[in-house]
């Protein structure tokens, strides 16, 4: 029986080829997802004893990194079965569509099959569970999403049976893509492996999926997509673990987060539907959200770049921005680029009528303009951090989580300031310090947690050690 972890301690070429560096997911219901060295990209002579060890952007510099879905032993296939599994492979290599990300290579390594993917370095969705709670980004993801089921399911006729967040990748910074419909299924047929429950994970099955004479269909995927969206803004699955069997016996959704547009309720209760015969299609859903796309960019045209929240890469800038205001004068604010580069999201100018000399807000106490510029350059450093590592763990320059942990000391010593409290501007500044250290501090746990559960020792062991430094922090800041 193959034993991928023994392959990864002993540097052993997972199928001569692939030299595996650590596990990206072991939660997959039949399969386990690598990261691993394409060893045929490589040139020179390489030690890779030593692979583990390096950080994703030294590995990338020897060659070219992938992911592979290893299925589990149980998964092994019989002659008949291979078959059918290759002929399923050549359906997904040629779906090719902005929103899909289809494996690039097929084998079977010791009756084990596995697919190469292309390495997405953000990760997946999985990071924005609960976090997902800007109009325009829901209406961006869900146009991402139901584009790319509406290719598989009126392009192709493959319905992909298992939609949740870990099988959608950030391809980059706002754009999404479907993983893992390789291997899926045709409409009206079974999986290679006659096993539907297998083909899916229980959470995001719709209620028909717990059926004795359930038929794939692309309803099904529909109400997984629904169950998808509703997590990542609320932070928890619509029917807990049991799917849609659970809906069967209560049907009633826990509560969206307040602000959440009507529109964006409906349009998941509407996925969510008991019936599939009532739930919108992927083709729908794809024109729906484009529409709402587009009316979100001519809205925030018309009200100006200074009315949109600043993502995280403009945090200091808007902080100083903020400050400027108080204060009070005219400041125009650029951010470092190319003379080719100019665009109005990097480019902000502030002016302040003038006032009375009497009505003068008080300056700013020089220590809390200090602690500020700090809080904000420590959160610009963790953010250059996360860009560089997106899976937020490996560094030999330091460990990430160092800087939102030094900007949430800052941030929280200046919120117990007088000065801070009796200025709304100035407690903007620093509740917004502090929402953002404590949100990215949660996402290094949620992936320290991951590795910590590792079966690989060399992973496990530094990762139990620094999810206990940041959790004992977070405990001692409460």
């Amino acid at each position: 029986m193959l034993n991928i972890e023994e392959l990864a301690r002993n540097a052993e070429l997972f199928d001569g080829y692939y030299a595996l560096i650590r596990p990206l997911s072991m939660d997959g219901a039949t399969a386990d997802v690598w990261l691993a060295l394409d060893t045929h990209t490589v040139t020179g002579d390489v030690d890779f004893a030593q692979i583990a060890r390096l950080s994703d952007s030294e590995v990338e510099q020897l060659g070219l990194v992938v992911a592979i879905k290893i299925y589990r032993p149980q998964n092994a296939l019989d002659i008949e079965g291979e078959q059918r599994f290759r002929k399923e492979y050549m359906i997904v290599f040629n779906c090719i569509h902005t929103n899909l990300i289809r494996p690039t290579y097929f084998s079977v390594f010791r009756d084990t099959p596995y697919l190469v993917l292309p390495y997405c370095k953000l990760g997946s969705s999985e990071l924005l569970v609960g976090n997902l709670t800007e109009e325009k980004d829901i209406w961006k993801y869900l146009y991402d999403v139901s584009s790319g089921l509406d290719y598989l399911h009126n392009k192709k006729d493959i319905v992909h049976l298992d939609m949740k967040p870990a099988n959608v990748l950030i391809v980059d910074q706002g754009n999404y893509a479907i993983t893992d419909f390789g291997i899926s299924t045709v409409y009206n047929t079974k999986t290679y492996s006659d096993n539907d429950e297998a083909s899916g994970t229980t959470a995001y099955m719709a209620p028909e999926r717990f059926k004795i004479d359930y038929k794939p269909s692309a309803a099904s995927d529909i109400w997984a997509l629904g169950a998808t969206l509703f997590e990542l803004i609320v932070g928890t699955v619509p029917y807990g673990e049991e799917g849609g069997a659970g809906q069967s016996v209560d049907n009633e959704l826990p509560p969206f987060p307040s602000g959440i547009p009507h529109n964006i309720e409906q349009t998941i209760v509407s996925c969510l539907n008991q019936d599939p015969a009532k739930r919108p299609t992927a083709h729908q859903l794809m024109e729906f959200s484009e529409k709402q796309l587009k009316y979100k960019l001519s809205d925030s045209t018309k009200e100006g770049i200074a009315q949109q929240r600043p993502k995280v890469k403009k945090l200091f800038v808007a902080g100083i921005a903020a400050v400027a205001l108080v204060t009070g004068g005219l400041i125009a604010l650029e951010m470092n680029k190319s003379e080719n580069e100019t665009s109005i999201e990097e480019t902000e100018q502030v002016t302040v009528e003038p006032k009375e000399e009497s009505a003068k807000p008080a300056p700013i106490p020089a220590d809390v303009l200090k602690s500020i510029t700090a809080g904000q350059a420590a959160l610009e450093r963790g953010n250059d951090f996360v860009q560089a590592h997106p899976d937020m763990i490996n560094s030999e320059n330091g460990l990430g989580e160092d800087f939102y942990i030094e900007a949430l000391q800052y941030f929280s010593e200046l919120k117990q300031m007088d000065a801070v409290q009796s200025d709304d501007s100035i407690s903007r500044i620093v509740a917004e310090g502090i929402e953002t250290s404590e949100k990215y501090l949660n996402l290094f746990v949620k992936e320290l947690t991951k590795m910590s559960n590792s079966p690989l020792p060399m992973v496990s062991a530094p990762a139990t050690k620094r999810l206990e430094k940041i959790n004992e922090f977070l405990k001692s800041n409460q």
